[in-house]
């Protein structure tokens, strides 16, 4: 059975990376003997165009949102819950909490559809909103996120991936910036807080008191860079696979310089990582120069992500409630689509949340 759930998902990651890159497969031809009759079949009618502003989810709207502060148009997918639709019978002047989904290019779907099932059994009903770029290329989506994403520039990073973009850019990739951009993490915080929620606010019923941050990777480290040095802009975190490594050991650091100056930290966070992380790293180091094998081996994911989950409940705030667990058998690609669902019904108490492995 497992082989077989295996060989599946290899085929379906296979095909869909295909079809993504625009792949092309050699056709072999085979000899076959002739069909015994072939019926006259009509003509094909060519297939529809699609249509970009038709949401593929139910109950789901599509904006484009221009960013005076980051300059940038972004995407922005809104899943509303059944209780929001007429008819469907929400009680006058209900309010709903939010839940912010970075990436949403790829998470906004899973977590958009789990939370509308999941409601209201074990988190309550929430509006979803997607946060994605305008622009489609795997390259630009890439370099976008680093550059809103990431708190600070790395001189590390940069090195090891600029080489990549230069590959790139010597191969023909068409490509928005010539070197990574990084450090744009609050201005992205700033048209969150100051354009995005006024935005959503506008339009929805939304709990202003009641907000939701979903990253994973880099948008992990935003996330957990939000939570230090903006507390008050989410009030729940689904921080997964972050990148804790940043600058150093950034996020510890400004983990300890709000401990400073603080006695609580009102938030629910829920921190996870994947069990095959660090073999995943070490096997990309392995393949690397001595500054690709230094920043791979930085990662140490399970290790920092545990010590920070240790660090937060020794501080014994008393508004924060902190969970956390290990993936087993995910890398740091697989994690987020186990880990987001247990996620968000541990940031929204739920009694069905359940311990895989607690860090």
């Amino acid at each position: 059975m497992n082989t077989i759930k295996l060989s599946l998902l290899a085929t379906l990651t296979l095909t869909i990376a295909a079809a993504a890159c625009d792949v092309q497969v050699d056709e072999t031809t085979v000899d076959t003997p002739p069909p015994a009759a072939v019926t006259p079949q009509p003509p094909a009618q060519a297939p529809a165009p699609p249509r970009a502003d038709v949401p593929v989810l139910s109950s789901t709207h599509a904006h484009q949102l221009r960013s005076d502060i980051v300059g940038e148009t972004y995407r922005i997918s809104v899943a509303v819950p059944e209780e929001f639709i007429p008819g469907m019978g929400a009680a006058p002047g209900a309010t709903f909490p939010v839940i912010y989904v970075l990436d949403g290019y790829w998470a906004f779907g899973g977590a958009a559809e789990f939370a509308r099932t999941q409601a209201p059994y074990s988190m309550p009903h929430a509006i979803v909103v997607g946060i994605a770029y305008d622009d489609q290329s795997s390259a630009g989506r890439l370099l976008r996120r680093s550059r809103d994403f990431t708190p600070t520039s790395w001189d590390l990073y940069a090195t090891v991936n600029n080489r990549q973009l230069d590959g790139l850019a010597a191969a023909g990739v068409p490509l928005p910036f010539d070197r990574y951009p990084m450090g744009g993490a609050d201005r992205f915080l700033d048209f969150v807080e100051r354009e995005l929620k006024p935005f959503i606010a506008a339009r929805y019923p939304v709990n202003p008191a009641d907000s939701t941050v979903v990253g994973t990777s880099f948008g992990g480290l935003l996330a957990a860079h939000a939570l230090f040095t903006r507390p008050a802009v989410f009030q729940r975190y689904v921080i997964v696979s972050p990148g804790l490594n940043w600058d150093d050991g950034l996020i510890a650091r400004e983990e300890q310089a709000y401990a400073s100056s603080h006695t609580d930290l009102p938030a629910a966070v829920f921190l996870a990582a994947g069990g095959r992380e660090r073999e995943q790293r070490m096997a990309n180091a392995a393949q690397g120069d001595d500054a690709h094998r230094t920043l791979e081996e930085s990662y140490r994911m399970v290790e920092r992500v545990g010590a920070l989950a240790e660090t937060l409940r020794g501080r014994r705030y008393p508004g924060l409630d902190v969970k956390s667990v290990v993936i087993e058998g995910e890398n740091h690609v697989t994690t987020a689509a186990s880990a987001v669902p247990i996620g968000l019904r541990a940031v929204f108490g739920s009694k069905f949340f359940f311990d895989l492995e607690q860090l």
